[in-house]
């Protein structure tokens, strides 16, 4: 979990295109000091909160945290219920608070995602992994390349672009984004790609496969997970 949003300890849901942001409301009302969540929940108006669980979240959004959602259902209440509820907390933080849901908000909605400022040890760890695992990556690319050089191919070296897209293209992440932009479940997932290209170039290419043909079953199989 990124190391801003384990500080606060505020469980948040996003939509893909970083429209709805809705914040756990138990959590919003402990970094308020608000001792009644249910009476405080009462008056906000039904359009600012929703119950949420595993079945009705599904994948349409993104979370920074893993527990699942029980049956019963999980109040989430949106950025106007939060400034609502600050409104009300006299705790001294609260202004400190809703700049943090400011702040979140902002790079939720600009990039699809929250990108702290500071990194946490655990994901620089991941980040130190993934170099590493692009490596490999790229040394069994380069095998490729010779492969498909030696059977003929004009123009190899495009083949280095045509991986990475790949694994991109399946993840959803947009050209341009860098990896230091992404977040710990991002970095994971282009990992466990990018291992399982390289486990399968080379066995592909044992098989004295056409280059070309070995591209499309590389292709088939990332868009088949």
């Amino acid at each position: 979990m990124l190391k801003i949003l384990q500080d606060k300890n505020v469980k948040v849901m996003w939509s893909k295109n970083g429209e709805e942001v809705w914040f756990n409301a138990n959590d919003v009302g402990e970094e308020l000091g608000i001792v009644n969540i249910r009476d405080t929940l009462r008056n906000i108006d039904r359009e600012y909160k929703k119950k949420f669980n595993e079945s009705t979240v599904g994948d349409s959004y993104t979370r920074n945290f893993k527990d699942k959602l029980p049956n019963f259902g999980t109040t989430f209440v949106t950025e106007e219920a939060v400034y609502n509820m600050s409104f009300r907390s006299n705790k001294p933080e609260a202004k400190l608070f809703t700049k943090w849901v400011t702040q979140t908000l902002k790079q939720i909605r600009i990039h699809g995602y929250y990108i702290a400022t500071e990194k946490d040890q655990e994901w620089l760890d991941i980040r130190a992994e993934g170099k590493k695992v692009r490596k490999d990556f790229t040394d069994e690319i380069q095998e490729f390349v010779y492969y498909a050089t030696s059977q003929g191919s004009n123009k190899p070296q495009m083949y280095y672009k045509h991986f990475t897209e790949l694994v991109r293209k399946k993840l959803g992440i947009p050209k341009g984004v860098k990896r230091d932009e992404l977040n710990q479940s991002e970095l994971f997932d282009i990992q466990a790609l990018e291992r399982i290209i390289s486990m399968k170039l080379p066995k592909l290419i044992d098989k004295d496969m056409n280059y070309k043909e070995v591209y499309k079953k590389i292709k088939e199989l990332i868009e088949m997970i």
